[in-house]
C-alpha cells in the first residue's frame, strides 16, 4: 500500500468513525475477536483545527505518515487475520467501560493510537489510560497495546510504549508489545513503505497470537 492509498483509506475510515461509534458490535456477534483502535493525534493535515476540546491545542499531524494512515493500514492487516476492527476518536471513548460492558464482551483488544509526546502519548489518550480499570472489570481478559508514530521511534517512541504498558498493567489489562514508526520531520524522511509494511505485519502477528492465547 503506497502513501496515497493509505491516506485515502484513512479518510474513508474517518468518515465512518461517527457511525461506528454508536454501533460497536460484540465479538461474539460475528464469532471473531474484536479490536478497537482509539485515535488521539490532533487535527488532520490541511484541515482547520477545532475551536475547542483537546485537539484544539494539538498540532496537526504529519501529512504522509501519521496516526490516521497507520491506523487504517493496521486495520487492514488485522481484518486479513479475521479480526473485526472499529476505529474511534478519543472523544467517543470517554466512558471506557462502555467498550466492554454488557452481557457479551465488545472489545477483546484496545489499541491506543497516537504520537510520542514528551515520552508519552498525547493527554487525549493518557487520560483514558486511567479509566481502563472499569473496562477490565467487564472483561478480565482485555488486552491493550499502542501504535506510536514518532520522530525518534527507537528512543522516545519506545519510552512512550513502556509508559503505556505500565498503565495497562496497573489497570489489570493484558499487554501486547506496541509498535513505534518513524514519521517525517523537516527534511528527515519517515519510514519507507516497506518498513511500514514489515512493522505493521509483525505488530498484527503479535496481536493475533495474543488474542488466540487468550481463548
Amino acid at each position: 500500500m503506497n502513501t496515497k492509498q493509505m491516506l485515502l483509506t484513512a479518510a474513508a475510515s474517518l468518515c465512518l468513525t461517527c457511525a461506528m461509534a454508536d454501533t460497536v458490535q460484540p465479538a461474539s456477534a460475528s464469532g471473531k475477536h474484536h479490536a478497537i483502535i482509539i485515535q488521539g493525534a490532533g487535527y488532520l493535515p490541511e484541515s482547520q483545527p477545532p475551536a475547542e476540546g483537546a485537539d484544539a491545542v494539538t498540532q496537526a499531524t504529519t501529512k504522509s505518515i501519521n496516526t490516521y494512515t497507520l491506523s487504517a493500514a493496521l486495520a487492514l492487516k488485522l481484518k486479513a487475520q479475521a479480526i473485526d476492527v472499529t476505529i474511534l476518536p478519543h472523544t467517543a471513548c470517554r466512558e471506557m467501560q462502555a467498550l466492554t460492558d454488557g452481557s457479551q464482551r465488545k472489545a477483546d483488544l484496545i489499541i491506543f493510537a497516537g504520537p510520542s509526546h514528551f515520552n508519552k502519548q498525547p493527554p487525549q489518550l493518557t487520560k483514558l489510560y486511567r479509566k481502563l480499570g472499569a473496562a477490565v472489570e467487564n472483561n478480565s481478559a482485555l488486552l491493550c497495546t499502542t501504535l506510536v508514530p514518532a520522530w525518534y521511534p527507537e528512543t522516545k517512541g519506545q519510552a512512550t510504549i513502556k509508559v503505556a504498558a505500565k498503565a495497562f498493567e496497573k489497570a489489570g489489562a493484558g499487554v501486547v508489545e506496541g509498535v513505534s514508526i518513524l514519521t517525517p520531520q523537516d527534511k528527515k524522511k519517515g519510514a519507507s513503505e516497506k518498513e511500514i509494511d514489515v512493522a505493521l505485519t509483525d505488530f498484527a502477528a503479535r496481536i493475533t497470537a495474543a488474542l488466540k492465547a487468550k481463548n
